[in-house]
């Protein structure tokens, strides 16, 4: 049986002050709305799905998320947001969470989000790959605790240049690795700017180490054409996915071509490169004056 909008106003007015008392809600009858602005949340009971949609905040000063009750019963998320600053603790301590669909969802204004994904010990994959971090400033416990997490999906828009705590952000997950970069077609992939580490715990405790003896998938994603890949990193069993952009082929053209450069000299004598200066632009954009040349002068 459904309830009738107005009982749903009535209860609506309650679960926004976030003052709990022995009245039950039953928020999957019906949806309610968030506390801070045209969004709505539901929770269907039967299937353990929450839902929340539409535009605004779900945090508020007042108390935790408006569905913190149900953060056992909950197994599979559906999000999908706009306009949202506030992301923290937006999954925190949904322990059965299994499924989480994130895909609608417009990160582009968010600036907090800390603990969001924190202590959900039974995810096992999560895929950002559309999440626009350039606003974030606070990513702190983001992952921590994921404990059964074996694939993370970055893409990417995933940045942290204005991020200013990161701290325990993969504590305790399994592979972990962060690094988004930019290649042109045909450029051989550098290991050398992946850094992947694995978090290991016993029972006294936890250690973070670094490893190299990890494969990728990176013979079978195509670099010598120009689209987003998905590089995918393997260790023991576990793996983790982020996204690199391979751009159309490099090609360089002179610009100013030579100058300062003698184009005539007598029979037997040397040329004179040392004051020889190549411009040269790129046909992406931007242009640089050589020094390191070769010639075929001998």
């Amino acid at each position: 049986m459904k309830m009738e909008e107005t009982d749903c106003v009535e209860e609506q007015e309650y679960a926004a002050s976030y003052t709990y008392s022995s009245k039950p809600l039953k928020p999957w009858l019906m949806e309610c709305f968030l506390p801070g602005g045209g969004g709505v949340w539901s929770f269907d009971s039967e299937t353990g799905t929450l839902t929340v949609k539409g535009k605004g905040e779900f945090n508020s000063r007042y108390g935790p998320v408006p569905w913190a009750e149900y953060r056992d019963q909950i197994k599979t998320a559906v999000i999908s947001l706009t306009g949202t600053k506030d992301f923290s603790n937006c999954l925190y301590n949904c322990k059965n969470l299994t499924s989480v669909d994130l895909g609608k969802t417009d990160t582009s204004s968010a600036v907090n989000m800390n603990g969001m994904f924190m202590n959900c010990y039974s995810l096992e994959k999560i895929d950002i790959s559309g999440f626009d971090t350039s606003n974030v400033t606070d990513m702190g416990d983001m992952f921590r605790e994921c404990r059964s997490l074996k694939q993370l999906t970055f893409g990417t828009k995933f940045k942290t240049d204005k991020v200013t705590d990161m701290e325990m952000m993969f504590q305790g997950i399994g592979v972990e690795s962060l690094d988004l970069t930019t290649y042109y077609a045909n450029e051989v992939f550098d290991r050398s700017k992946l850094t992947v580490t694995v978090n290991r715990r016993n029972s006294i405790r936890n250690e973070t180490v670094t490893v190299t003896d990890y494969t990728t998938n990176i013979d079978k994603i195509g670099m010598n054409t120009p689209g987003t890949k998905t590089l995918t990193i393997y260790y023991q069993g576990l793996s983790v996915s982020t996204q690199i952009t391979v751009e159309p082929p490099l090609t360089v053209e002179i610009e100013e071509g030579y100058e300062n450069f003698r184009h005539v000299y007598e029979v037997g004598e040397k040329p004179d490169f040392s004051n020889m200066r190549l411009g040269f632009r790129y046909s992406t954009g931007g242009s640089f004056v050589a020094s390191n040349y070769k010639t075929n002068i001998d």
